[in-house]
């Protein structure tokens, strides 16, 4: 009914288009096809393949340098 939650405010809330079942459930089809598989063959090849699956963000953004480091150190050993 667009009422917040936290003010309530009125009409000060809207759903995105792409905010339906029917976008989710397909956005979940395509991860568990698409991407759960590659977890699973990253897992199984071990080193920084597996340590980048275990990649723990804590400082948002400013953990792009890590991550990018860990990326080319894996893709180094390949």
């Amino acid at each position: 009914n667009g009422v917040c939650d936290s003010c309530g405010a009125h009409n000060s809330l809207v759903q995105r288009a792409d905010d339906t079942r029917d976008v989710i459930t397909d956005r979940l089809r395509v991860y568990n096809e698409e991407t759960a598989p590659l977890i699973d063959y990253y897992r199984q090849r071990g080193s920084y393949a597996g340590a980048l699956l275990n990649f723990n963000v804590q400082k948002g953004v400013s953990d792009t340098p890590k991550l990018m480091s860990m990326i080319e150190d894996a893709l180094e050993l390949e």
